[in-house]
């Protein structure tokens, strides 16, 4: 499998009033790098990219996509702007993707 889940971490961040806000569901999606020596390594990093955007689809994520670099770096973004990814992946923070569908307490009982 070419994308890679590590799981859940932990960390924390303060907001611009002060509250700190810990995100205990995020995953990290990476990219394959490794590529095979039958093929070229632009189709091989756009399928990459492809099968990404994909899950990314399923996760809820429409407006940014991971795409390649004109120097084959994989990157993740939009037309507004994207982040290089130096490492081949991205944290995502599920509390966020899910934030849409999430019910109430009450809901629950």
């Amino acid at each position: 499998m070419s994308v890679v889940f590590y799981g859940c971490r932990n960390f924390a961040v303060i907001d611009k009033w002060g509250w700190v806000m810990t995100h205990a569901n995020s995953i990290w999606i990476e990219l394959n790098n490794k590529v095979p020596n039958d093929v070229k390594p632009r189709a091989w990093r756009e399928l990459q990219c492809a099968l990404a955007n994909s899950m990314l689809k399923r996760l809820g994520i429409s407006n940014r996509e991971f795409f390649l670099g004109s120097d084959l770096s994989y990157r993740f973004g939009s037309y507004n702007g994207y982040v290089d990814l130096p490492d081949n992946g991205h944290w995502f923070d599920l509390d966020y993707l899910g934030r849409a569908t999430k019910t109430k307490l009450g809901e629950l009982k």
